[in-house]
């Protein structure tokens, strides 16, 4: 990981094709390949630890400019994703992310949907007390990423409802930092399965009753 937050450093200061064919190379021998391996462990870890079977998905570092103002063309992060077989939009997925102001392992769900949303505040409303708990045991935090919350309750909930600030998120995704592991931890693996072991029993409530 050392080698990857070190070469995203360098893009942020040359995010241009010209720099990256120079180093296309050395990205592709001493980060995209690696990272497939380690998605491909990770995918065999997360299948045993949650008993689903899960692929992993390694992000291109080419962006998608086509509608964004920014014109960038290159991602400066290394961005992974696992999700399970026959996995639907509503099913939690877990991610990982490392850039040079981030190192991170995060699972949930990055969007809902018309009916999907639906769908999670009822979750909330009749399993909420469980949902709390579970988070106050995972030792992680709500990630900046997905649709942002709303401002408040919406109907037919009460406003004063007891998980008021799970109601109003539009999207349900979870952020495990890496920092207990010094950034740049020997055994990314063994600090990859420490982060699942604490998010599994809200992956389960949410893979079992969303």
């Amino acid at each position: 990981m050392k080698h990857a937050v070190k070469f995203f450093e360098q893009l942020e200061a040359n995010n241009n094709k010209e720099w990256f064919e120079q180093h296309k190379e050395y990205y592709n021998a001493t980060i995209k390949r690696p990272a497939e391996l380690f998605s491909e462990l990770i995918a065999d870890n997360i299948s045993d630890l949650t008993g689903k079977t899960h692929f992993g998905k390694v992000y291109r570092i080419y962006r998608d400019v086509r509608f964004s103002k920014d014109k960038r063309p290159y991602n400066t992060h290394l961005h992974m994703l696992w999700s399970h077989e026959n996995s639907q939009s509503t099913q939690p997925a877990w991610f990982f992310a490392c850039s040079p102001s981030m190192l991170s392992i995060n699972m949930g769900i990055t969007s809902f949907k018309g009916e999907e949303l639906l769908r999670f505040r009822k979750f909330v409303d009749r399993h909420g007390d469980v949902l709390f708990d579970a988070l106050g045991d995972a030792d992680c935090r709500f990630s900046d990423w997905g649709d942002s919350p709303l401002k408040r309750v919406p109907q037919p909930f009460a406003a004063d409802h007891r998980q008021a600030d799970l109601l109003i998120r539009r999207s349900f995704l979870l952020e495990h930092p890496l920092d207990d592991y010094a950034q740049f931890h020997e055994d990314i693996i063994e600090a990859f399965s420490h982060a699942v072991k604490k998010m599994l029993p809200v992956w389960t409530l949410l893979s079992t009753k969303l």
